[in-house]
């Protein structure tokens, strides 16, 4: 062998040696990226898969952790969103394997969801050492305040045994609210003509006197009045019409509709019940598209005086006459039913009287009705769908179910609550709820406070 072959032996000897040595150039990083950047939960769309996709199959097994930042929602299969498979304290993760190049979870509306504006959650990838995030890391799902619920349980109260309260239920959002029922006096109508209720479910009373001058009327206009303007067994048949028709009949209210003319206007006098919650002569005129009310105590001519500004928003703008406009009643899309007492026309030998209820229930006047199921063979509340709908009958009077739902009780037995029938709700919406009531007491076996369950019809 000459000298250059075993040079060129050995130079191949140590090429060969040389990369031999060398490591094999490790995979690049995984880049994992959400296959959209935002989803929409709502009505129709009450679920969404997600998927995570991977920049190439991966060559071993592993896992994926991703945050949620809820915001203003709730985690919970109960309440506001929850996914699959769960998640625990914000941080969901994700198990893969070898070979795999997508992952997918779930995101669910919760039987709780209960929002009044459209509400956000994010979804961002935490990065590891074999896998960094992509460009689209980050995810947005939005609820939409258009969401429905499409059955659930409420407890509604009425502040206990001495119905101090009224609760606004909205079936979409399984939402209740209880007020004050003493916090206003008087509602202003918000249609087109200028109608003015009592509340009725504080045992608000107006009787109308031949006067139509606020500041000539005195004490002596009103003796004897006490003595008549009663609700419950001690009131006499004239007292029925010192209250509104229960129905909610606008032009029957116990003040006549605002008269454009100030001279046709009577000077009305209200009864108030409760500690300091004094009588009151009252005016009402038109003042263009809205009121003005002028008040005092009977006896004083320091009288006093508040314009009226009607709201598309709300069925009344309501007033104290303590302490004037006030808010009570919910936005008028935001409610279907009011649960607590309420002032009705109960028959009394010949004549009707006005007697105040208690566990009496009142519908949403807006674009709202009723129509109560007997449970017969063929209709049982499990079984009832929106098929069935042509077959009952609707009532858009607020007093529809009323205390139907309920029997009174007497000497021997306890009020109870009605097994044999339920309700059906058709809201503003024209979604159509089943309701059967459950309790009529709490966990004291107090009254004042009401369970019941709904369903959506579909």
């Amino acid at each position: 062998m000459n000298k250059i072959s075993t040079i060129s032996l050995m130079l191949l000897s140590f090429i060969f040696a040389l990369t031999g040595c060398q490591e094999e150039e490790p995979d690049a990083p995984i880049n994992i990226n959400f296959n959209s950047s935002s989803i929409n939960i709502n009505e129709e769309n009450q679920e969404a898969q997600i998927g995570l996709v991977f920049s190439r199959a991966s060559n071993q097994a592993g896992n994926i952790s991703v945050n949620i930042d809820n915001s203003n929602l709730v985690y919970g299969e109960e309440n506001d969103f929850y996914t699959e498979p769960p998640a625990e304290g914000g941080e969901l993760i994700l198990n893969y394997e070898s070979g795999q190049s997508e992952i997918n979870f779930t995101i669910k509306a919760g039987s709780g969801l209960n929002i009044d504006s459209d509400e956000i959650i994010d979804f961002s990838i935490n990065p590891t050492e074999v896998l960094q995030r992509g460009q689209n890391s980050s995810l947005t799902v939005a609820f939409s305040e258009n969401f429905i619920a499409e059955s659930g349980t409420i407890e509604m109260t009425a502040g206990g045994a001495e119905f101090t309260e009224q609760a606004f239920v909205d079936l979409s959002k399984v939402r209740t609210n209880s007020l004050d029922k003493n916090t206003w006096d008087l509602g202003f109508s918000t249609d087109n003509g200028f109608h003015v209720i009592l509340n009725s479910t504080a045992q608000v009373m107006a009787r109308p006197l031949d006067k139509t001058d606020l500041a000539s009327v005195t004490a002596e206009d009103t003796v004897g009045f006490a003595a008549v303007m009663q609700i419950g067994f001690t009131a006499t048949p004239p007292a029925a019409a010192w209250i509104d028709v229960p129905n909610g009949d606008l032009t029957k209210t116990a003040i006549a509709p605002i008269a454009t003319t100030d001279a046709d206007n009577k000077v009305y006098i209200i009864k108030r019940l409760g500690e300091g919650r004094s009588w009151k002569k009252v005016k009402i005129t038109q003042n263009g598209d809205g009121y003005t009310i002028a008040y005092a105590n009977i006896g004083s001519n320091d009288i006093e005086t508040s314009e009226i500004t009607k709201s598309e928003s709300h069925n009344f703008i309501h007033f104290d006459l303590d302490n004037g406009t006030t808010d009570f009643e919910p936005n008028k899309e935001s409610w279907d039913f009011m649960y607590g007492t309420f002032t009705e026309k109960f028959p009394f030998g010949p004549n009707e009287i006005p007697y105040s209820f208690n566990d009496f229930i009142i519908i949403n006047r807006h674009n709202t009705s009723a129509a109560m199921v007997m449970v017969e063979r063929n209709t049982t509340y499990a079984d009832f769908n929106l098929q069935q709908i042509g077959e009952v009958s609707f009532n858009n009077e607020i007093n529809a179910i009323g205390s139907s739902w309920r029997q009174g009780g007497g000497p021997s037995s306890a009020p109870a609550v009605f097994d044999d029938r339920f309700f059906i709700v058709k809201d503003s919406q024209e979604n159509y709820y089943k309701i059967r009531f459950i309790s009529m007491y709490d966990e004291n076996n107090e009254r004042g406070t009401t369970t019941f369950e709904f369903e959506i019809l579909k």
